[in-house]
């Protein structure tokens, strides 16, 4: 396959080259700049820096990384927190920080009844714990009987979570929807009334991005990504894997939600829209090119 890319590619005589991902398509964007004097950059969205991933490399592959991030102009991370854990790993470069793009429409439409948490992203639990949800929800649920959690999303731990759901005797409360797509996931977080994100760790979190878009606060855990972005005017951040402060947090948000004006946290999702992070892509396209 790489072959064919590069017969490919040799018909056309680009001005600049972008890789997105490292690896392969790094390794050849090195190679074609060596050949015709190309400036390249390339876009990282890997977690595997943080999850170890990377030490699972063979050592080619590592070298070959480490030499073209030395050389592309420009190394493009979504957060801080990824370019540090590259670092760490020894992938030396000129890095930019340029965000996901956040792209859909907020739903003017009437919010859920019942207070509502929500929940989406893969329902794998050595990364976004939603265990820890669900057992917090159980003890919220204790106090407050009128609350909804919407889970959206699928993955390895689906039946452990409607095990865990069912023990608890939350089946009344808790809706499990599967994987949706973004019309839908939209419609959800407009109805509902905060998001959390109970992750060990992201490298951005779009979905975080996404629920500000649509007007809502956001609960999530200081796992990295994510706050390059929130902060306490979108909501409330907790420490990792810790029960009682995300307990605290959802039981602050039944009360408070609504000091949360749903227009602001509109905004502060429009650094995400795509004009804005074409924009940034385009400055560093021009850099590279003079």
């Amino acid at each position: 396959m790489l072959f064919k890319v590069w017969k490919e590619i040799k018909n056309f005589q680009a001005h600049l080259i972008h890789a997105h991902v490292m690896g392969w398509t790094s390794t050849l964007a090195y190679f074609l700049s060596n050949t015709s004097q190309t400036p390249f950059l390339i876009s990282e969205h890997w977690s595997g820096y943080h999850k170890k991933g990377y030490a699972q490399l063979k050592s080619t592959s590592k070298i070959l990384r480490k030499i073209s991030a030395k050389k592309a102009k420009k190394i493009s991370v979504v957060s801080h927190f990824l370019k540090d854990d590259m670092v760490k790993c020894g992938i030396k470069g000129n890095y930019t920080i340029i965000g996901n793009v956040v792209d859909g429409i907020a739903l003017e439409i009437e919010k859920n009844k019942s207070f509502s948490y929500v929940f989406a992203g893969d329902l794998i639990q050595e990364t976004k714990n939603v265990k820890g949800i669900i057992e917090a929800f159980s003890e919220i649920l204790k106090h407050h009987k009128d609350i909804k959690l919407e889970i959206i999303g699928d993955g390895k731990d689906l039946k452990n979570y409607k095990a865990l759901s069912n023990r608890l005797k939350l089946s009344n409360h808790i809706s499990f929807h599967g994987n949706r797509n973004n019309e839908y996931i939209f419609k959800t977080l407009s109805q509902s009334h905060v998001l959390i994100l109970n992750s060990y760790f992201e490298t951005f979190s779009v979905i975080c991005a996404e629920a500000l878009l649509c007007g809502i606060p956001v609960i999530s855990t200081k796992c990295g990504g994510p706050e390059s972005f929130l902060n306490d005017k979108t909501g409330i951040l907790i420490d990792i894997d810790n029960k009682k402060q995300l307990i605290t947090a959802m039981e602050c948000m039944i009360n408070n939600h609504n000091q949360y004006e749903p227009e602001k946290l509109k905004s502060m999702a429009h650094q995400f829209s795509m004009h804005n992070i074409g924009k940034k892509i385009n400055q560093e396209y021009i850099l590279a090119l003079n």
